[in-house]
């Protein structure tokens, strides 16, 4: 009976396609600019310590102010990318300053020489605007999840190019060795259009 009343009925899924190709697509806009911007921020600090490679010396003072930063956005407790996880498994909440946290404590520690991944950070910037998205447009906690997989995916192909491997990759941490989900058509389409920014 449910299959019947699905195909009398196609216009709904018509609007629910249309509803998560939009935000996918606005999703992927704000990951490629923050992704692209992220990416310029980084080669641009890299460049300049390897001008002066005594920066490396202040390294410890790079480590200050990144305390500081997390502490100015009252992030103290903040777990990092294992927080966005939790956010699409549990449907916990992510905290919106987590994104320009993350931005510039990971830029410092490129321009003083440290060592910070860009995966992690691609991860929490998209999660972080994810989230802040669905809380923008009013979204309930299922849909804000999709909407925060999307963000992620987003800004990992727009920082690394790659949206096939972007969605896949994110789309593995809601469920393990599978990728069917609702999630699938916003993640790609957020992560296409965020490689081609």
């Amino acid at each position: 009976m449910k299959l019947l009343d699905k195909l009398h009925h196609p216009e709904k899924y018509f609007v629910i396609f249309l509803k998560w190709g939009l935000l996918g697509l606005i999703m992927g806009i704000l990951g490629g600019l923050l992704g692209a911007g992220f990416h310029h921020a980084l080669h641009f600090v890299t460049d300049l310590r390897g001008k002066s490679p005594w920066l490396v010396l202040l390294l410890p003072l790079a480590g200050l102010l990144s305390v500081g930063i997390y502490r100015l956005f009252r992030l103290r407790n903040n777990r990092g990318t294992n927080e966005i996880i939790d956010a699409v498994l549990n449907g916990e909440q992510v905290k919106p300053l987590i994104a320009p946290a993350i931005f510039l404590a990971t830029t410092l520690t490129h321009f003083f020489g440290g060592s910070a991944g860009r995966e992690g950070a691609a991860l929490q910037l998209g999660g972080s605007t994810g989230s802040m998205l669905g809380r923008l447009f009013r979204l309930p906690e299922n849909e804000r999840t999709v909407l925060i997989m999307s963000g992620m995916s987003a800004v990992f192909a727009g920082l690394f190019g790659t949206p096939l491997t972007a969605t896949l990759f994110t789309m593995e941490f809601s469920s393990v060795g599978t990728i069917f989900s609702p999630a699938l058509l916003p993640c790609y389409l957020a992560a296409f259009t965020a490689s081609r920014l």
